[in-house]
């Protein structure tokens, strides 16, 4: 089968300095490539010079626009605000109708291959967030409130953009930034930023790279982004009964959790029985679902699960308190959970596990509607109503819908993966 990696991962332009790479880690799985130490560092074969970015950019026009400029006219004006940037509106534009557009005016428009820095955030971590314009088209475009516009003049313009995008910058952001409530950066803090640089060829190769990386990852989340909205409509069919399976035409039934089960939950573990590590994990209500850091001693563990409620394989655990209604899915994994907050439904065979986990993502809890109480109490969770098909129907539909999550579970995975490792 053909690797499906972009043609110019591997089709690099030929030059003097480039060295084709040759290392296994060069190969493509068919879902990702591997970008690894070994092969960034096969680019590093000329010395990198020390610069500061005030040596390769010029400052270029900024406005202090808020969004009051802002008009629905088609103006032909657009401009990039700040927040725009934060939340990715702006980034890498090529195509500047997403941008606001503004009012006419005799302003100072940017240029093709200019970077717009964030210099205000709400915190540190969106200091001098970046976008560049790859292309203005046929719009008048300016920088607006709060931003940093630069022209390249001695870097190329994508290689700037990530230099912006790497730790090394952000860490500079943090340390040079100032502000309480809003932190900013001004552009002399910004241009005393000290990079090593390369030559203008293996920018190129270096941004070619991860400019690929950039589209696999807009690709990924597309499909992720479709499988969850395929899951949303089936979810919506089913549980309104306008899709069936074959063979099953027998109305649903009105029930109430209540009437097939009672509220479950392990018995109480005290602080002092507690320690930071040990035998068994206890996942408490901030670390449900996640990494535990707290243990107990596997003698209470299974003295506590013989003589006490315990989870069996495939039960739903549930969150009564702070994010109320987070699920996960009881394996058989040695662990305990913490009375009261986590709690799942110990139920007849007339309700299926599966189903039940599903019905969990749509279910809307009994008494909680326009409440502001950050809680599921026992009551709230035996009264909510619950329609039920036949047992081997919640079968096929628990099953069914599991294939999807793991679809969505496999392309979430992908999405995540630590694809480039910096070099030392």
């Amino acid at each position: 089968m053909a690797c499906p990696c972009p043609k110019s991962f591997f089709d690099l332009p030929d030059s003097p300095e480039y060295v084709e790479p040759n290392s296994p880690n060069l190969r493509c799985s068919q879902t990702y490539p591997n970008l690894t130490t070994d092969l960034i560092l096969k680019f590093r074969i000329n010395v990198w010079e020390q610069r500061k970015l005030n040596d390769v950019v010029s400052q270029a026009k900024s406005y202090a626009f808020t969004r009051a400029i802002e008009t629905t006219e088609l103006t032909g004006f657009k401009y990039i605000h700040y927040g725009d940037i934060h939340t990715r509106v702006a980034d890498k534009i090529s195509d500047p109708s997403v941008l606001p557009n503004i009012k006419k005016g005799d302003y100072r428009y940017l240029s093709d291959n200019d970077v717009i820095i964030a210099d205000a955030s709400e915190d540190y971590k969106g200091i001098a967030d970046s976008a560049i314009l790859l292309h203005h088209k046929k719009y008048r475009i300016i920088a607006g409130l709060h931003t940093i516009a630069i022209t390249p003049v001695g870097i190329q313009p994508l290689f700037l953009y990530y230099l912006l995008r790497t730790e090394q910058f952000k860490h500079y952001g943090y340390k040079v930034g100032t502000g309480l409530k809003v932190f900013g950066i001004s552009f002399t803090n910004f241009s005393n930023f000290t990079f090593q640089e390369p030559n203008s060829t293996e920018q190129k190769n270096i941004y070619s790279i991860l400019d690929s990386f950039d589209k696999l990852i807009a690709a990924n989340q597309d499909k992720l982004d479709q499988l969850k909205d395929v899951k949303k409509l089936l979810m919506q069919k089913i549980f309104d009964q306008e899709w069936r399976f074959a063979g099953f035409t027998d109305p649903w039934e009105q029930r109430k959790l209540g009437d097939v089960g009672s509220v479950s939950m392990n018995k109480r573990i005290f602080k002092d029985q507690t320690s930071t590590n040990g035998d068994i994990p206890f996942y408490k209500i901030g670390t449900f679902g996640k990494k535990a850091d707290s243990y107990i001693p596997i003698k209470l563990f299974n003295e506590y699960k013989k003589k006490y409620s315990y989870p069996e394989i495939g039960d739903t655990l549930i969150s009564a308190s702070g994010s109320i209604g987070r699920t996960v899915e009881y394996k058989g994994e040695k662990a305990y959970f913490q009375d009261s907050n986590i709690v799942w439904l110990n139920h007849s065979d007339e309700l299926e596990n599966s189903f039940l986990k599903q019905f969990y993502e749509i279910v809307k809890w009994y008494g909680l509607e326009g409440s502001t109480i950050k809680r599921l109490y026992n009551k709230n969770i035996l009264e909510t109503p619950i329609c039920l098909p036949v047992v081997q129907e919640q079968r096929k539909i628990g099953f069914f819908l599991a294939i999807l999550d793991d679809l969505i579970a496999a392309n979430q995975c992908n999405q995540n993966k630590p694809w480039i490792h910096k070099p030392p």
